[in-house]
């Protein structure tokens, strides 16, 4: 019996070192968290650049050029998909830009400054990445027809007298700046200022293409 324990432990011993050994390389490995886009959304996106490049090939077509209704139609629907298919081109080329920089790691094993700059590389594209996949799903949600219409937008002064006035009128500039950071448009179509220079209510229109 103590000799089988003592074999146990030796087992035990030779195992744990075994495993030891395996978690210090796999640590050592690096560890790839940026995944493809999922290939239901690669598919939708491929088809996407299909379709464009099909509505780019009729807008250059002379029968269609001579119908300015149809032509607006498809130039309309072409504008509608080219930030989908550029944001598509974008992720491929950092997609083939990661396997370059794992390509690289492999190769400066050795080398602890080139490993470095490999890893780095590989971080910052993985971000990128990840940042464009989510924002690659958004471009390919289905198209709310409301999208395209202008709107008004009115902001009210709540309880708080001057205070509340001028946090209107806080409200109202980081709107304005917030659509004019999308490319659209604001005007004020009506306000009631306060005493203190804010608004006690305020009725902005914005517009823009969506």
């Amino acid at each position: 019996g103590r000799f089988r324990n003592q074999q146990h432990n030796i087992q035990l011993s030779k195992s744990w070192a075994q495993w030891r050994k395996n978690l210090i390389s796999y640590r050592k490995e690096p560890i790839f968290v940026c995944q493809a886009v999922e290939s239901f959304v690669s598919d939708r996106l491929e088809a996407a650049a299909k379709t464009y490049e099909e509505l780019s090939r009729k807008m250059g077509e002379p029968e269609i050029a001579e119908k300015p209704e149809e032509f607006q139609k498809i130039a309309r629907q072409a504008a509608e998909l080219q930030e989908t298919v550029n944001a598509h081109e974008e992720y491929k080329a950092l997609e083939s830009q990661l396997e370059e920089a794992k390509e690289m790691l492999k190769e400066s094993e050795g080398d602890a400054e080139m490993t470095e700059l490999a890893k780095e590389e590989i971080a910052v594209l993985q971000k990128q990445m990840s940042g464009l996949e989510e924002r690659l799903k958004l471009l390919l949600l289905p198209k709310d027809p409301l999208d395209e219409k202008n709107i008004m937008l009115e902001v009210r002064a709540g309880t708080g007298g001057e205070e509340a006035s001028l946090w209107a009128a806080d409200l109202v500039r980081m709107y304005q700046r917030y659509a004019t950071s999308q490319g659209w448009r604001t005007s004020i179509v009506s306000y009631s200022e306060a005493e203190s220079g804010g608004y006690k209510e305020a009725v902005m229109q914005v517009s823009g293409d969506k």
